[in-house]
């Protein structure tokens, strides 16, 4: 049985953990919850679906912080917004307050043409090194329109150490 520090009631527990309107949220202080009543981190597990070494950790979370160590901490970490940024938003609200160029209801497909411009976390530049490093790997001299992903270039790598052997090698797989 888990040690379960008293930052709170099993009552306030239950309360806080039916009260959630945020999933993540709920299910951290269900977890804790059921600890508190006693049950193992084998059987909290089993009903939450989540692992033993997760428990374990947001067990020891709760203990050392207390209930505000439960939840989403992504939303609070202090990071400025990497994709939807204020401004960005600001502009889309501006073009739904208007009706759509060819009439009827706003879809997805309507509020992506003419899409408002986005730029990108990656700098210009570093995207076009990173086309650069990917045509010369693969042996392309022309320029390519498409960015490669970082994480599939290590994929290549193998590839073509193997097609790099010499001609004997070839010739007596019978290719």
């Amino acid at each position: 049985m888990a040690h379960v520090a008293d930052h709170l009631s099993i009552v306030e527990l239950e309360e806080r953990y039916r009260s959630r309107t945020d999933a993540c949220s709920a299910r951290h202080f269900q977890t804790i919850w059921l600890l508190a009543q006693g049950n193992t981190i084998e059987d909290v597990a089993e009903t939450t679906c989540f692992v033993p070494r997760w428990i374990e950790e947001l067990l020891a979370r709760y203990n050392a912080v207390g209930p505000q160590a439960l939840g989403d901490l992504r939303r609070n970490d202090g990071a400025p917004p990497s994709v939807l940024k204020p401004e960005f938003l600001a502009k889309l609200r501006v073009r739904l307050n208007e009706p759509p160029p060819d009439g009827g209801l706003w879809t997805s497909g309507k509020v992506n043409q003419p899409r408002p411009r986005m730029t990108s976390a990656r700098p210009f530049v570093a995207a076009c090194n990173v086309a650069n490093r990917w045509n010369t790997r693969t042996g392309s001299s022309e320029l390519s329109t498409v960015v490669a992903e970082p994480s599939r270039m290590r994929l290549v790598r193998p590839a073509m150490t193997a097609s790099t052997t010499s001609g004997d090698d070839t010739a007596k797989s019978g290719r």
